[in-house]
């Protein structure tokens, strides 16, 4: 055997070693904490609370990236609508207490079903520079912990409206000055508001 291919042997099984190796220890962080991250994420926990839960030490960019696959694979985020925005029905409720578009919303979300309720998200077009803390001012601050610990990708996406995310989108809706959109796929409907749509009122 040549010196050339004696180092191209060797070359060889330092990058299946090092494969081996990558492998190994993604089975062994999801064996670990994949399953409890997923489990997590499905009861509503943010990434912060999620890092202090698990009992096998994982980096918090780990987490985040296992939290993002999981929400876009099982639909919990969408980059985009199955149907165009085009295609829905909207409602423009107008100015109205918080208790009255509660009321509006959860009629809708009983008629869809939460796996198609949605809300658009637009926090991925704030790039680098973070989230707004006027945007998340009305919000509790596990709230914003929730909304914040989300590596939105650039530009929209659409989260489902959990029991979690139908709170933040009905603050959202009655504090910030942005228009809050709501997608219920079953009946094709769309809710969006103008902005700032309290008046007092109900709860």
């Amino acid at each position: 055997m040549t010196e050339s291919m004696f180092r191209k042997g060797g070359a060889r099984l330092e990058k299946e070693s090092r494969f081996f190796q990558e492998a190994l220890s993604n089975f062994m962080y999801d064996a670990a904490s994949g399953s409890a991250i997923r489990h997590l994420v499905d009861s509503g926990l943010s990434v912060d609370q999620i890092v202090e839960r698990l009992d096998y030490p994982t980096a918090r960019s780990r987490v985040e990236r296992t939290v993002y696959a999981y929400m876009t694979e099982t639909g919990i985020l969408l980059r985009r609508l199955p149907a165009g925005e085009d295609s829905f029905s909207v409602i423009h409720p107008g100015k109205m207490s918080r208790g009255d578009l509660r009321r509006l919303l959860l009629k809708l979300l009983e008629k869809n079903g939460e796996a198609q309720s949605y809300m658009l998200c637009p926090f991925g077009r704030c790039g680098s520079s973070g989230i707004p803390e006027s945007w998340l001012s009305g919000l509790t601050a596990r709230e914003r912990e929730y909304v914040a610990g989300i590596p939105w990708e650039p530009g929209l996406s659409y989260h489902r409206l959990t029991g979690r995310m139908f709170e933040i989108g009905l603050q959202l809706a009655v504090t910030w000055e942005l228009e809050s959109r709501f997608y219920f796929l079953g009946t094709g409907e769309a809710v969006i508001t103008a902005g700032n749509v309290y008046v007092g009122g109900g709860s």
